[in-house]
């Protein structure tokens, strides 16, 4: 059983008198007045007067009368409505600007009200007194006929005993610290109607191994609410969850199971972000939506499984998943958002046909990456710094496939260990600056479906030594090959095109018409 202070029980303090009839005192305060006919009551309110473990009451407002007897009072009205311990009529009888609030206690749990009003939010939270042994509690739905809605803040902290605890579906808050450094909670449970989860709610509960969620549509959690729980290795989210709030597990680094359903249709950001021990996870098909960050700094992920109906992969979606050697991208995904796939360990990517935009920094830093495949018809890419493929040091290789109608503006620049290019029969464009100072690419093919190259396209490849371009070509750009101090330059047409710049070939590098 939990422990607790000694319960007064609306035992009223005795009084001591004071020399004069002017006043009496309360824990040697004096707490009243009477004027000196000792006809009139004079009320006085002292709201930061609380009763400490009650079985039923308000919050004081002490009295003085003739008979210097402590009284309860109706607001404004100076009136005795009882004298002792309130009544439940008296209690219900109070009228909806009152802001006393009523604390009760059923065993060990203690309720009191939500709200400062007794208007229409009547509803209860519930807590426990600081000192505690251990026990198995269960929380009800309802106290005095109204709502338990809340596990207040502070709660349960400390109650280092407490083994297990039912809370029912109509907790919709469990609050800050409610539960926090309850060493000994084995399980954790968020009940079906939870839509709030405060900061450090269940932080340092290091004996709980496993999380059952049964919210419904939490919308709000605590990027700290779990956090300490060194133990916690498995999360369950329940068919009765539709959406995962944003943070809900963030900082579980010692997680490795999460099971999602396929009643979830949304995951909020930083979800799972800094599980560092998770190595597998399945985004059933049932999830259109997901948020950033949501498995940034998994560093042990090594397996995912994404939904097929995401249309968008956001910002540091894989941040810093550096076990993570390969991901296979949903065709229905339409856009990469910024540094997705930032620090990540892949070495092989695919970037689906669906594609239409990728962000700035998508494959930043991906040391391990060697080869990538582009499907994208037509993409953008962001041209921030060194593009899409910065610091991709081992990056030797990239096909544009028959998918591929364009190669974007800026696509591979900058990446001076890109050594092949090979492109498909259905490329009609090739991008400005999209292979700007590649200085170590050797080889690249132009098909016969290619209609342009852009400015600056080829700037500084200075390891290309020849490059075939089609009759298909109509348009090149100035400065397409500018810098390309070994290239050599074999052209279809029998003479420049009237659609090639003046610029063109800046650097006079050898052509031969009608190769």
């Amino acid at each position: 059983m939990i422990k607790k202070k000694t319960a007064v029980l609306f035992t009223l303090i005795a009084t001591c008198v004071a020399a004069t009839l002017f006043g009496v005192c309360f824990n040697g305060q004096k707490i009243f007045k009477i004027n000196a006919e000792q006809t009139t009551v004079v009320w006085n309110h002292y709201s930061e007067v609380e009763p400490t473990d009650t079985t039923r009451g308000i919050k004081e407002y002490w009295v003085s009368c003739d008979t210097h007897v402590h009284q309860f009072e109706k607001p404004t009205e100076g009136t005795i409505v009882n004298r002792g311990a309130p009544t439940t009529s008296f209690i219900n009888s109070l009228p909806s600007n009152d802001d006393r609030l009523l604390i009760a206690s059923m065993n060990i749990l203690l309720f009191k009200k939500v709200s400062q009003t007794f208007g229409t939010k009547n509803e209860y939270y519930v807590y426990v007194a600081d000192e505690t042994t251990g026990a198995n509690l269960v929380v009800p739905n309802s106290y005095e006929g109204l709502p338990v809605t809340e596990v207040g803040s502070k709660g349960f902290i400390n109650c280092a005993e407490l083994e297990s605890i039912y809370l029912p579906s109509s907790i919709l808050k469990i609050n800050s610290e409610a539960f926090r450094y309850c060493t000994s909670l084995s399980k954790i449970f968020i009940p079906s109607g939870v839509t709030t989860i405060g900061d450090n709610a269940f932080n340092g509960c290091t004996s709980a191994t496993k999380i059952t969620w049964n919210a419904a549509a939490c919308t709000s959690c605590s990027s700290s609410s779990f956090s300490g729980n060194t133990q916690l290795r498995e999360a369950v989210f329940t068919n009765n969850a539709t959406s995962i709030p944003g943070s809900a597990l963030q900082n579980c680094s010692n997680l490795t199971s999460i099971s999602i359903p396929d009643s979830v249709t949304s995951i909020g950001g930083s979800a799972f972000k800094s599980c560092s021990s998770l190595t597998t996870i399945t985004i059933p098909n049932s999830v259109t939506s997901i948020g950033g960050s949501m498995l940034s700094g998994c560093t042990s992920l090594s397996s995912v499984v994404l939904s097929s109906n995401l249309s968008s992969l956001p910002t540091y979606l894989f941040e810093q998943c550096s076990s993570l050697k390969q991901v296979t991208i949903p065709t229905s995904v339409t856009t990469i958002g910024d540094y997705v796939f930032k620090q990540s360990g892949i070495q092989y990517l695919e970037v689906p046909a669906n594609v239409s935009s990728v962000g700035s920094g998508a494959f930043q830093s991906c040391t391990s990456l060697e080869q990538v495949i582009w499907d994208a018809r037509s993409c953008t890419v962001s041209s921030l710094g060194d593009g899409i493929f910065a610091s991709c040091s081992s990056l030797t290789e990239i096909i544009f496939s028959y998918n591929c109608e364009m190669i974007p503006s800026g696509v591979i620049k900058y990446r001076s260990s890109l050594k092949r290019v090979l492109i498909y029969g259905n490329v009609q464009s090739i991008g400005s600056s999209a292979f700007y100072k590649c200085t170590k690419l050797e080889s690249i093919n132009l098909p016969n479906s290619l209609e342009s190259i852009g400015g600056s396209a080829f700037y500084q490849c200075s390891s290309l030594s020849s490059i075939i371009i089609p009759l298909s070509v109509t348009t090149i750009e100035s400065n397409a090959f500018q810098s390309c101090s070994n290239l050599n330059i074999y052209c279809r047409a029998p003479e420049k095109p009237e659609g090639w710049s003046d610029s063109w070939n800046s650097s006079n590098r050898p052509v031969t018409w009608g190769y």
